[in-house]
């Protein structure tokens, strides 16, 4: 268990950590809906607020976490994209669980 969830709103970011900083040839984007994290209480901790400096700017890094110590749950995912090296992407929609 972790005590929170790196997030970046930048998508070629997330791509970069997704893909262990281009190490791997594949690796997954989780995309939130925020509205479902804000109904559950999940807090938006932005790390450029409490950080003078933050060891990467460029991120503009948010960490979700819950206040009471509960599990962020899978129903609170939008889309989930598998990422590959070559640049090629997949989408698996959740609400039918299958791969587009």
């Amino acid at each position: 268990k972790t005590s929170g969830i790196s997030t970046t709103p930048h998508w070629h970011r997330a791509v970069f950590y997704a893909l262990n900083e281009y190490k791997n040839e594949l690796g997954y984007v989780l995309t939130f809906a925020k509205s479902v994290l804000l109904e559950r209480r999940i807090e938006f901790n932005i790390v450029s607020n409490t950080v003078v400096s933050p060891k990467i700017p460029e991120d503009d890094e948010v960490i979700l976490h819950t206040t009471n110590n509960e599990s962020i749950s899978i129903d609170s995912l939008e889309l989930i994209e598998e990422v590959n090296r070559n640049g090629s992407t997949k989408k698996f929609d959740l609400a039918n669980n299958y791969w587009l």
